[in-house]
Formats: structure tokens, C-alpha cells, sequence
């Protein structure tokens, strides 16, 4: 029985490329009920993040035919381009167990030590789990996982004094931005990732914040929460003139913010594009005193992250060490055991 991951991130595809292969919701759960009736992938999940696209299985098959099959079922289903493969990373058994657990930690994130991974990954387990594509192995090595983030957080620094990428684009605006106080902000999208920067512009004393989401219940709960404006979904491209700062989060497949969009003398404006796929065509740029950052222009800034907090990643790798090789022993004897009596080492569907 072999384990994989093969994956694209921020530090192996562009933007670009990454929104070619990142999948909603829905798409998630078709790809999961796809493989679910494959008999050769006995489990299977999917993460799919602004920062990375995964896809986790065990499988009977070689490795060869496994991402052979990976590949064609994605380019029939979603369309994804075979090309991404190639530059794509993949782990194989132990590395999978190392590559998630250090995930799960915060040890990979652009923002080393960041907090929002564990959560997006519990996600995704838990839509596998209510889709019955997760079982025995992927069970036990999720919540292992989840089990060696906390230890981990717990007797390290990792995440103290934290650095989110919604602090790391606020602070990239402020810079160059004065009189917060003063200046306005519209956020586009209230998931996690819009309520994130909502927050982070709030500590820092911005005089004005507007929300607006497509399901108006949960943009208006959430401006109640902070004390923000609400703007209906269908009015707030009549209002961006009123906005010197707008930040887009949603997981729209198309451009949601365009060049006609914009008033050609509208002033000083920036605008946050953490969506992936983009939310903002990149010929904005072309209108007069408008800034436009990418979630890959941020990485240039999470490297200074990366390098204050080298020390800790490498105290956190000595803690999940133990924890790594206490789940590949416990794999292995249960595969032993399957062998033994003749089973698969997977769940009963």
C-alpha cells in the first residue's frame, strides 16, 4: 500500500499556475466523489488553499501509473492542465508523514508559524471524512498531525508574536500609506481570510471599514461584530471612489475587479488581491495612482519572517521528530497485520 502527496505551492508555481489548479468547495467534492469509485485509490483528499493545491492518497498502484491516473482524472474532470506535474512536488510514505505534520505546524507556510493552515486543513479532512474518502490511514494520520501542531505551538515559540499574511498586507500599505485614521477600506469577501485583514486594519486605527459579501447574512453579521459599514454584493462598484484602500478575498474563478471599474483620476488607491484564483485584473495597474499587490508580492516580505524565526522551525522539526516516527511504526505494523491476514490496510466503505 503506498502513501502520496503531490502538490504545487507558492514557492513551486506562480500565481498564475496555482489558480489553474486551485478548486473550490464544490470542485473539491466532485474530484473526492470521483476517486471515491476509483478501485485502485483507496483513499483520498483534497486541501486547496490561496497558497497551495494538494492531493493526498493511498493507492495499490505504482507511483508512475498512480500520478499517470492522478493526472488524466484531473485534466478530464476539472480540465487541469498535465503540465503542472512537472514541476509539481511529491512525497512518497515517510516524506508524506514529515511534509504534513510539518505543515499542519505552520513550518511551510508563507508566514512561518502561521495559525490559519491548521484550520484549512482540518477543513478539508473533515470534508473527506463526511465523504467516507478518508479512512484507517488517513484518519489516524490526520489527527496524529493535529495532535503534533498543538505539542508543537505549545513547547516552541513558533507562533509567538505571529505574523499573518493579513498583518503582512496591512503593514505593506501603511507604509506607504499616512493618515491611516483618515483613509477608508473596503473589503471585498468575509470568509476567514477577509475577516483576517478586516481585523488587522481595525488594530491599526484605519478610520473607516466597509464589508461586502455575496450571502449578505454573514458580510452584515460580521460588520455588526466589528463595527463596520455593510454594502449590499450589487452596489459596491458604484462606491469604489469612496475607498482608498480595497482588499479582495473571495473565491470567485473570474476577475471580480476590473480597469473599467476604476474612475481614471480616482486618486491614491491600493488594492490587496489575496484571492486565488485572482479576484483583480492585473491592467488596473494601468489607471493612474492605483497599487496593486498580489499574495505573491507578499512573499518577498514573509521571507523576513522566515529568516527571524529559522531557529524555532528548527527546534519544532527536533519536537515532531518522535512524533513522525511514532506514527511510521504504528503504520507499519498495521500494514504488517493487513498483509499477514490478508487485508487491505484501508477502511470499510
Amino acid at each position: 500500500m503506498n502513501l502520496f502527496c503531490v502538490g504545487a505551492d507558492y514557492k513551486t508555481h506562480s500565481v498564475e499556475e496555482r489558480e489553474k489548479l486551485s478548486l473550490g468547495r464544490q470542485d473539491q467534492e466532485l474530484v473526492l466523489h470521483f476517486f471515491s469509485h476509483h478501485r485502485s485509490f483507496k483513499e483520498f483528499l483534497v486541501l486547496s488553499t490561496c497558497n497551495r493545491t494538494e492531493f493526498y492518497f493511498v493507492t495499490t498502484m505504482s507511483e508512475e501509473k498512480a500520478l499517470s491516473e492522478l493526472v488524466a482524472s484531473l485534466g478530464e474532470l476539472k480540465k487541469l492542465p498535465p503540465d503542472w506535474i512537472e514541476t509539481a512536488y511529491y512525497f512518497r510514505d515517510r516524506e508524506v508523514i514529515w511534509h504534513l505534520f510539518e505543515l499542519v505546524s505552520g513550518l511551510k507556510s508563507m508566514v512561518v508559524g502561521e495559525t490559519e493552515i491548521f484550520g484549512q486543513v482540518k477543513d478539508s479532512y473533515e470534508v473527506a471524512q463526511r465523504l467516507k474518502t478518508s479512512g484507517r490511514v488517513f484518519n489516524r494520520l490526520f489527527q496524529s498531525a493535529f495532535a503534533a501542531a498543538k505539542q508543537v505551538r505549545s513547547s516552541s515559540s513558533i507562533g509567538r508574536g505571529n505574523v499573518s499574511v493579513s498583518s503582512i498586507a496591512r503593514d505593506s500599505v501603511l507604509a506607504q500609506l499616512p493618515d491611516i485614521g483618515e483613509r477608508s477600506l473596503l473589503v471585498l469577501g468575509t470568509g476567514d481570510t477577509g475577516r483576517s485583514v478586516a481585523r488587522a486594519f481595525l488594530e491599526s486605527g484605519i478610520g473607516k471599514i466597509t464589508c461586502s459579501n455575496r450571502s449578505a447574512a454573514g458580510g452584515r453579521g460580521f460588520a455588526e461584530e466589528i463595527k463596520a459599514d455593510f454594502l449590499p454584493w450589487q452596489q459596491w462598484r458604484k462606491a469604489l471612489p469612496e475607498f482608498d484602500l480595497v482588499v479582495t478575498c473571495t473565491s470567485a474563478e473570474e476577475y471580480i475587479l476590473r480597469r473599467e471599474d476604476l474612475p481614471a483620476n480616482g486618486g491614491t488607491k491600493f488594492l490587496i488581491d489575496l484571492g486565488v484564483p485572482r479576484n483583480i485584473d492585473p491592467a488596473v495597474q494601468q489607471v493612474g495612482g492605483v497599487h496593486l499587490l498580489n499574495i505573491d508580492h507578499l512573499q518577498t516580505m514573509a521571507l523576513q519572517n522566515l529568516r527571524l524565526r529559522s531557529q524555532q522551525v528548527e527546534k519544532c522539526r527536533v519536537l515532531l521528530a518522535p512524533l513522525v516516527k511514532r506514527f511510521e511504526e504504528h503504520h507499519q505494523r498495521g500494514s504488517k497485520a493487513a498483509q499477514k491476514h490478508n487485508l487491505e490496510p484501508v477502511h470499510e466503505r
